[in-house]
Formats: C-alpha cells, sequence, structure tokens
C-alpha cells in the first residue's frame, strides 16, 4: 500500500496541533503616482521594506512575489481607447440608419446577400419579412 503524506484520519474524538509548511500572507500596499516610473520606485520600495522586515522576524528570505501591479496611466489610456471605439461604431450605425431611411433598406447590404440564393433583397421589400 501507498504510503500517504500529510492526511491524518480520526475516528472518534481527538484534538490535534498541526505546524502549517505553507503560510501565505496577501498584503495590499497602494501608492498613486504621476508617473509609472514614480510608482515602480515606491513598489520597489515598499519591497525592500518588506524583505527587511521578514528577515528580522526570521522568516524565509525569498523575496516577497509581486503579483499585481496596476499600471493606472495604462489602464486609463485602454478606456478611452473603448470609449472612442464604441463612439465611432455608433456613428457608423447612426450613419447607416440615416442611409436606409432616406434611400430605402436596399441601399446598404452586405455582400453576402449578393450571393444565388440570398433572399434579403426581397424580404426587405416584405411586409415584416413576409409575403403580404
Amino acid at each position: 500500500m501507498e504510503e500517504k503524506k500529510n492526511i491524518i484520519t480520526v475516528t472518534g474524538k481527538g484534538n490535534i496541533h498541526v505546524v502549517p509548511d505553507v503560510i501565505r500572507i496577501d498584503l495590499l500596499l497602494v501608492s498613486l503616482h504621476d508617473t509609472y516610473q514614480e510608482a515602480y520606485a515606491q513598489g520597489k520600495d515598499n519591497t525592500e521594506k518588506l524583505t527587511a522586515i521578514m528577515k528580522e522576524l526570521g522568516l524565509p528570505k525569498t523575496l516577497p512575489k509581486t503579483i499585481l501591479f496596476t499600471d493606472y496611466e495604462a489602464e486609463a489610456r485602454e478606456q478611452k481607447e473603448e470609449r472612442n471605439a464604441a463612439a465611432k461604431e455608433r456613428r457608423l450605425q447612426e450613419a447607416a440608419l440615416k442611409i436606409k431611411k432616406e434611400f430605402g433598406k436596399n441601399a446598404l447590404l452586405r455582400g453576402l446577400n449578393y450571393a444565388e440564393g440570398a433572399t434579403q433583397k426581397e424580404r426587405n421589400n416584405q411586409i415584416g419579412g413576409h409575403k403580404a
């Protein structure tokens, strides 16, 4: 039978004291700066201070791992680009609706609607897409 490690089986009642082999500590350090370079320098300084505290407490010397570093300038640029793209799409849709209103539903069609067997042009001339 294969030996199982780190498994405790208790039948009935009992007390047990176990020392964990892994401890996870989540620590959030937030600092806001005008530039990425300033924020990065502050983050590096904070990490060095945390490492010194860990060493002083006798914790392993492995560096704390940074799992998230938010570049708020980049986020702001991405949000602006998304808003611009949405506004452009809206203007295109509004232009298409104006053209169709002025020149009819068949004024703007996709290339597929000109393929053999396509019915969109015919359906646009029907009431609700059905023969009247």
